[in-house]
């Protein structure tokens, strides 16, 4: 573990376990998105899912 003023910062770990953390939240995602439709709730198009982002992003940096 690397450490700058003495709080942790980085970890170095085997990319197998990397990859094995990335896609149990993947599946947590997917399953928490599938509950959120399940129970009719709102959706959002990729387009506007974009540009909210984008714009937030944007804001950000002015």
């Amino acid at each position: 573990m690397s450490t700058r003023n003495g709080a942790p910062v980085a970890a170095v770990v085997p990319i197998t376990d990397f990859e094995a953390l990335e896609e149990a939240a993947d599946v947590m995602l997917a399953r928490e998105a599938e509950a959120v439709l399940a129970d009719g709730g709102p959706t959002v198009s990729m387009a506007d899912l974009l540009a909210d982002l984008f714009s937030e992003r944007d804001e950000g940096a002015a």
